[in-house]
C-alpha cells in the first residue's frame, strides 16, 4: 500500500513536470519569478483533483474518454492562470501536450500487458523517459513562444491532429477486453500518432516561421515607403516654401509700390491677405528641428485638409539626435494613424474631432504624446494593440516600436471608450 502511493506521488510529480515544461516551451508565464514555483504545485494539485475525481465513473464504458476530456480541460484551465495565451491556443497545447504523453504510454502499456510488467515500476520508467522527449520539444520548438503572443499563431490547421489521436487511443483503450490478440498493432498505431503528431508540431513551426517571414517583408516594404515619403515631405516643403517666397516678394513689391503712391487702403488690404496666406499656407510650427517641424506642419495640413483639428503643446526640440528617416517613420506613423481613425470618427459622428499632441522634455528624455478620439475602444497590452481585424493593420504602430527599441525608448499605448493615447519616452 504505502509502495503504491509512493509511485503514485512519483508519477504525479513527473506528470507535473511534463505538462509545465512542455507549455513553458511555447508560453510565457505572466506570474513574476517569486512566484513562478508555484505553478508546480498548482499543475500537482489538479491532476490530483483529475485522479481522484474519476474514481465517480470508473465503472462507466467511458471512462477512459471522460477521464481524458476532464484532464484536457483542467490543463486548459492551469494554461489560463499561469500564461499569457488565449482560450484556443491554450486548449490546442493542452489536447496536445495530453495525447503526447497518452499515446507514448500506451505503447509500453500494449507491449507490457502479457507479462503484467505494467502493474510494476515500469509507468515510472516511462515518465521518467518521457521527460526526455520534453527537453527534445524545448530545444526544437520554444524559438517559436514569440509568434504566440497576440498574434495569429495558425493553430487550427493542426487541431485534427491530437483530436484524431485522442479519439483513436479512446477507442483502444475502451476496448480493452480483445487487447491481448491485437496488442502489437496497438503500439505500432500509438507509436506512429505520437510521432505524426510531433511531426505536426515541427510543421506548425515552419508555417510561422513562414509567416514571420512575409510579416517582416511587409514591415521592410512599409519602411521603404516611410523613407520615401520624408524625402517628399521635405521636398514638397522646399517648393512651397520657394514659391510662397517668390510669391511673397511680389506682392510685398506692389504693397510698396502702393504705399509710394499714397494708396494705403489698397495696401492694408493687401498686406492682410498676404498674412493670412502666410499663417495658412506657410510653416506654422516650429520645433527648432527641421525635420520634426516638417513631420508636424505635414501632419497638421493634412488633417486640415480633411476638417480635423490639430491642437499642438511643444518644446524645442534643437539637438533631438534621432535619425531623420526614424523620426518620420516614429512620429509620422502616430500621426497618420490618430488623422485615420478621426476620420472615422468625423464619419460616423458627422463632428469635427481634434488631435491633441504634445512635445516636451521630462528628466533628460524626450516626451512625445498623441491623443485623438476613437470610433470604438481597442484593447491594449503596453505597446501592443492586441485586435486586429485587418490584414497590414498595425503595421504603422509596429515600425514605431521599431524606432523605439532601437533608441531604448518606451512606448505606452492605452484606450477609453473615448480616445486613444501613445506616449513615446526617449
Amino acid at each position: 500500500m504505502i509502495l503504491a502511493w509512493v509511485l503514485y506521488f512519483a508519477a504525479t510529480i513527473v506528470e507535473t513536470l511534463s505538462y509545465t515544461l512542455f507549455l513553458d516551451a511555447f508560453l510565457e508565464c505572466k506570474w513574476d519569478k517569486r512566484k513562478r514555483p508555484l505553478r508546480f504545485l498548482l499543475c500537482y494539485l489538479l491532476i490530483t483533483v483529475v485522479t481522484f475525481s474519476s474514481e465517480w465513473y470508473r465503472e462507466s464504458r467511458l471512462f477512459f474518454a471522460i477521464k481524458g476530456i476532464a484532464a484536457i480541460l483542467i490543463l486548459t484551465l492551469y494554461a489560463l492562470i499561469t500564461y499569457r495565451v488565449r482560450l484556443g491556443l491554450a486548449l490546442f497545447l493542452s489536447t496536445m501536450d495530453y495525447v503526447l504523453l497518452a499515446s507514448y504510454e500506451f505503447v509500453f502499456i500494449w507491449l507490457g500487458m502479457e507479462a503484467k510488467l505494467w502493474a510494476s515500476i515500469v509507468p515510472n520508467i516511462v515518465l521518467y523517459s518521457y521527460l526526455g522527449f520534453v527537453y527534445l520539444v524545448q530545444r526544437t520548438l520554444s524559438p517559436i513562444k514569440k509568434y504566440l503572443v497576440g498574434e495569429d499563431s495558425g493553430w487550427l490547421g493542426f487541431i485534427w491532429f491530437p483530436l484524431i489521436t485522442l479519439a483513436i487511443d479512446t477507442f483502444f483503450m475502451i476496448e480493452m477486453g480483445i487487447i491481448d490478440e491485437y496488442r502489437w498493432f496497438y503500439s505500432f498505431v500509438s507509436g506512429c500518432l505520437f510521432v505524426l503528431d510531433y511531426i505536426a508540431l515541427l510543421y506548425w513551426k515552419k508555417g510561422l516561421y513562414k509567416n514571420d517571414r512575409i510579416k517582416n517583408m511587409e514591415l521592410i516594404a512599409a519602411k521603404r515607403q516611410d523613407q520615401i515619403r520624408v524625402f517628399h515631405d521635405m521636398q514638397d516643403i522646399y517648393e512651397r516654401q520657394g514659391r510662397l517666397s517668390h510669391d511673397h516678394k511680389k506682392q510685398l513689391a506692389v504693397i510698396q509700390e502702393l504705399l509710394e503712391n499714397g494708396d494705403t487702403k489698397s495696401a492694408t488690404s493687401l498686406l492682410k491677405g498676404l498674412t493670412e496666406s502666410i499663417s495658412i499656407e506657410g510653416t506654422n510650427i516650429n520645433t527648432g528641428h527641421p525635420v520634426v517641424s516638417a513631420v508636424l506642419n505635414q501632419g497638421y495640413r493634412t488633417a486640415k485638409s480633411k476638417g480635423i483639428g490639430m491642437i499642438f503643446s511643444i518644446c524645442d526640440m534643437k539637438g533631438f539626435a534621432m535619425k531623420d528617416e526614424d523620426i518620420v517613420v516614429l512620429f509620422g506613423n502616430l500621426i497618420e494613424n490618430a488623422l485615420q481613425e478621426c476620420q472615422k470618427v468625423s464619419e460616423q459622428n458627422r463632428k469635427a474631432p481634434a488631435i491633441f499632441i504634445k512635445l516636451s522634455k521630462e528628466e533628460g528624455q524626450i516626451c512625445f504624446s498623441i491623443r485623438n478620439p476613437v470610433r470604438e475602444k481597442v484593447e491594449t497590452d503596453g505597446d501592443r494593440v492586441i485586435a486586429a481585424t485587418k490584414k497590414g493593420h498595425g503595421i504603422g504602430l509596429i515600425n514605431a516600436r521599431d524606432v523605439v527599441d532601437r533608441y531604448n525608448g518606451s512606448l505606452i499605448l492605452s484606450c477609453t471608450d473615448e480616445e486613444f493615447t501613445a506616449v513615446v519616452l526617449i
